[in-house]
């Protein structure tokens, strides 16, 4: 379950780099089985595997981006000099590509440069390259299905309010009005990104839920 960046797509990534986004949910896999309060003064205790039971403690111990105080690299869509187009990520020298250049990290507010080559998928940033990536600590994690989300971790979520689209003017984001508008917003992104995976809005899969700061 480990992962060793924080990947966001381009606009999710400028909200970070903004400081508009300091929470991020990623789906538990695999699934526990079950979850249940043992009593009201216990920890409630997950199935991870059939006949397997951990605490909630144990289960954080397997967050993607924790536990507290874990510092990670964060990611996106990036390129670096045109020079390097035909080489493999994996085999890049970071003290030639920062020689050259840097790394141009796509968060939808800089233009591409001139001598940034191809634009790569996040999962191919390389790992010798992480320390020229912006930098996230983890400060809290819980254990929640996603549809526990309240309105306020919505907005840390980066979901800043409702997308309009007019007729004849640029689309923009209004603030959020009525009662359900949150959720329904997180959705709609929620499901953009994880229901082709089998981890929809409706399945309600368990996720953990990060809160991070830029370093």
């Amino acid at each position: 379950m480990n992962s060793p960046t924080y990947r966001f797509i381009p606009e999710m990534f400028r909200r970070v780099m903004r400081g508009e986004k300091t929470q991020t949910r990623r789906v538990m896999v695999p699934q526990p089985l079950t979850a249940w309060t043992q009593d009201p003064y216990a920890e409630d205790l997950f199935e991870i595997t059939p006949g397997k039971r951990i605490t909630v403690s144990e289960l954080l111990l397997l967050s993607p981006y924790g536990p507290t105080g874990t510092v990670k690299p964060c990611v996106t869509t990036w390129a670096v000099a045109k020079e390097w187009d035909a080489i493999a990520p994996g085999i890049m020298d970071p003290a030639v590509v920062l020689a050259e250049h840097s790394v141009w990290f796509n968060d939808l507010d800089t233009p591409k440069p001139d001598w940034a080559g191809k634009t790569r998928p996040a999962m191919f940033f390389p790992q010798q390259l992480y320390p020229y990536a912006p930098q996230l600590v983890c400060r809290a994690v819980k254990a929640e299905r996603v549809q526990d989300i309240s309105d306020a971790d919505v907005i840390a979520e980066g979901v800043s309010g409702i997308l309009v689209i007019p007729l004849s003017a640029q689309p923009y984001y209004r603030p959020f009005e009525r009662p359900g508008e949150h959720q329904r917003a997180f959705r709609k992104l929620w499901d953009s990104i994880n229901a082709r995976r089998g981890y929809g809005w409706d399945v309600n899969p368990f996720v953990f839920a990060t809160t991070f700061e830029r370093q």
